[in-house]
């Protein structure tokens, strides 16, 4: 399995620009204030949960996941592919407290 210079290249930028937007969210909200209000955690849950709602973040999200996904079913096969799909749904996501 390998992945081009290109691929990599973009994986990386697109985590990159999700870890440091992240760590900047919380620099604002949290870099003078100890300890922090409520108010203070309450725009920093709103803006973080601003931030991951855009329709670009899912996008990136997805774009990383195609690209790492695509070598390991071209690898596998298509039995292979199904399998490794599979896997990934037995996941544990995150579910509505109380289900």
């Amino acid at each position: 399995m390998k992945f081009s210079g290109a691929d990599l290249i973009n994986v990386l930028n697109d985590v990159e620009y999700l870890l440091i937007s992240l760590r900047d969210i919380g620099n604002f909200y949290y870099r003078d204030v100890t300890p922090p209000d409520e108010m203070t955690q309450l725009a920093y849950a709103v803006e973080t949960s601003r931030f991951l709602n855009k329709p670009e973040i899912d996008q990136r999200l997805e774009k990383i996941k195609k690209i790492l996904l695509e070598p390991l079913i071209s690898e596998v096969g298509t039995n292979g592919g199904a399998k490794l799909k599979k896997g990934l749904k037995k996941i544990a996501c995150w579910e509505h407290p109380g289900d």
